[in-house]
């Protein structure tokens, strides 16, 4: 490949890690730019690209096309060079990481491309919105989106907000270390394909905390006891906060999850806050129930963490309060994920956030750097909330 018109992407920079990638490879398709990515996160424990990144990257590659050089599990160099003329994406579609990498990660990367298939579009072909795209893998994993928070709160906020399509179904929970978790995507399209995407107008928080939702999921008949002791102690907990002890719309449900992964003895706590202005705040933790048999094998020699019903409710309600006195639209994760969007929406963007993540800080040198779209910080005087806004480049179909 002539390396002459590669846009030159430092992996290292900012936060490092592999959401450079996904935006990156995510945009180098979506604007026909192709990109030289060195230093792969570098910084982390093992450097290069993982499975899960790797997966995505030969994904984008079989429904669309590109030509690839470095693409190999630890390679800290990655050629993309996409192909001038669409290939045709099949009816069903599977990206399997052959391990427990993040299934939602998989999504970040993907959904972008998918909500504009005719830039890709050459001699009359065309996407189909009934295609089916599978991804195989981790549901619920350290270091990323929980499908219970992605599909609770990230997947109805950009539907709502950038006026955009699309079905997630949860097919199996997986965990780490077997994975074998299925999420499923189909009916992805822009509302209105003549606009491109929405800008977002996301600025007021509001005051008032209208509900607070509590559910707990267990996957095993001896796990339900962790569960109960789990759910008993919601309300204590909850009147211990000054801040949402306020809040008398409470409702807690415990049931059996019929989407565990039965090798895994797994409690799930959800806990999702609402305000008068209709923003959420969500936070999903999981919980691993030893195995009462003493002759069960063990997969993993990974140290779990030790949770007891106490701790997991004080660790929601920790995050509960922090995100509603930072003052923002969105809480910590979901920041920096609407960012990529903001780049391709039409008009401008504003968003209202806590403190700027090192994520989001990255996302925005990226978007910017890649596409154009001008991006802006505010902040007030003594109060923690910034104001982000991007004049979008305005992406069609």
């Amino acid at each position: 490949m002539n390396h002459t018109d590669f846009l030159k992407i430092d992996g290292s920079y900012g936060e490092g890690g592999g959401q450079i990638l996904r935006n990156c490879c995510a945009l180098s398709h979506l604007l026909s730019q192709p990109i030289a990515i060195e230093n792969i996160r570098k910084g982390r424990t093992v450097p290069g690209l993982r499975n899960q990144h790797l997966t995505g990257i030969e994904f984008l590659g079989q429904c669309f096309g590109h030509e690839l050089v470095g693409a190999k599990i630890q390679s800290t160099e990655l050629l993309v060079k996409p192909v001038e003329q669409w290939t045709n994406v099949p009816d069903e579609a599977i990206a399997d990481t052959k391990s427990a990498g993040s299934c939602t990660l998989l999504a970040q990367m993907l959904l972008p491309v998918f909500f504009f298939p005719r830039v890709h579009q050459q001699n009359g072909q065309k996407f189909s919105e009934k295609t089916v795209l599978r991804f195989i893998g981790g549901t619920n994993v350290d270091f990323s989106p929980p499908i219970d928070t992605y599909m609770l709160q990230f997947v109805p906020m950009l539907k709502k907000h950038f006026n955009v399509s699309f079905e997630l179904e949860l097919v199996q929970r997986g965990y780490y270390p077997y994975g074998c978790g299925e999420i499923k995507l189909h009916g992805i399209k822009l509302n209105n394909p003549q606009e491109g995407l929405s800008c977002l107008n996301l600025v007021d928080r509001g005051d008032t905390i209208t509900a607070i939702d509590i559910k707990i999921l267990y996957s095993h008949d001896d796990c339900k006891s962790f569960a109960s002791d789990l759910s008993e102690i919601v309300p204590s907990h909850l009147k211990s906060s000054k801040i949402l002890e306020r809040c008398s719309n409470v409702s807690i449900n415990m049931e059996k999850d019929n989407k565990s992964d039965k090798r895994h003895r797994q409690v799930i706590l959800i806990a999702i806050m609402r305000t008068d202005k209709d923003c959420m705040f969500t936070i999903t933790l999981n919980h691993q129930v030893p195995n009462p048999n003493p002759n069960a094998k063990k997969k993993s020699n990974r140290k779990q963490k030790k949770q007891t019903p106490s701790g997991m409710m004080a660790e929601a309600v920790e995050f509960l309060e922090k995100q509603h006195n930072e003052g923002g639209c969105v809480d910590e994760y979901l920041q920096d994920q609407f960012i990529i969007y903001m780049a391709l929406a039409n008009g401008t963007s504003q968003l209202r956030t806590g403190p700027l993540t090192e994520h989001t800080r990255t996302a925005i040198h990226f978007c910017e750097f890649m596409t154009g779209a001008k991006f802006g910080i505010q902040t007030r005087d003594e109060s923690p909330d910034v104001l982000i806004t991007c004049n979008g480049i305005g992406m069609k179909e």
